[in-house]
């Protein structure tokens, strides 16, 4: 039998003599008891939380074995970056990677074409967006890509539900607001039907003026569906406008 298969002996040791496990051995066992924890389907919440040393750096890379054992589904996660839970969303990201987490949004059939920063902005968790943004490092300008959400960035999430402490704070983490979603609305034109507080309009504005070097997205353009919703944003009709508009 092959020394590595061989359990320690458990004859008695001479006087004065110790037991010395070779390496060999203690690397056969610590193989088992990892195989053992991988295929288990109990997982003890005290293990979960000690596992989250690895979801404090998405960047640190984690064996595909580990990652497949223990990553929730995409919707798990999407419902933990909406609950009002730092923690749920905390071990709810392990074994995720940043590129995965901004990634989720192209998964259409999985995912809905919405990522963890779409739902967190929906749901106006802003403890949520900022382990997303400032921990994580994920992408505040990621797009959805849904049939009725085709390029609405976070930010559009958080103006069509009218949360305006998202708005800004997602203003402040560099959103870009020139960008046209798939019905032909704006950032603007949502906010001016949303908000009664003129100071987000003009913040709004202000950041228009000051992201003058970027080009507007125009996801109208790309991906309509040739119907007519409300909020449109008049600069990006591809009509005359009329007399029963907005």
């Amino acid at each position: 039998m092959d020394r590595v298969s061989r359990l320690p002996s458990t004859a008695p040791l001479g006087e004065g003599e110790r037991f010395r496990p070779s390496t060999t051995t203690i690397g056969s066992l610590s193989l088992r008891m990892l195989l053992t924890f991988l295929t288990s389907s109990y997982r003890p919440a005290s293990t979960y939380r000690n596992m989250q040393v690895a979801s404090a750096n998405p960047s640190t890379s984690i064996p595909t074995t580990i990652v497949s054992s223990v990553r929730c589904s995409s919707a798990q996660l999407k419902r933990a970056a909406g609950s009002q839970s730092l923690e749920t969303l905390r071990s709810a990201l392990l074994g995720w990677t940043v590129t995965d987490v901004d990634g989720m949004a192209q998964d259409v059939d999985a995912s809905g074409g919405k990522g963890p920063l779409h739902m967190a902005a929906w749901q106006g968790c802003v403890e949520n967006l900022t382990h997303l943004l400032d921990d994580w490092g994920c992408d505040v300008n990621v797009i959805a890509r849904g049939e009725f959400s085709f390029g609405k960035t976070p930010i559009f999430f958080a103006a069509t539900q009218s949360r305006a402490d998202v708005l800004l704070f997602l203003l402040d983490r560099g959103a870009h607001v020139k960008v046209v979603n798939n019905k032909g609305q704006s950032i603007r034109s949502i906010a001016a039907s949303h908000f009664e507080d003129p100071t987000i309009i003009d913040r709004i504005i202000q950041a228009e003026i000051g992201q003058a070097n970027l080009p507007w997205r125009n996801y109208r353009e790309t991906h309509g569906d040739g119907l007519e919703y409300g909020d449109l944003d008049p600069r990006f009709l591809d009509r005359p406008l009329r007399k029963t508009d907005t």
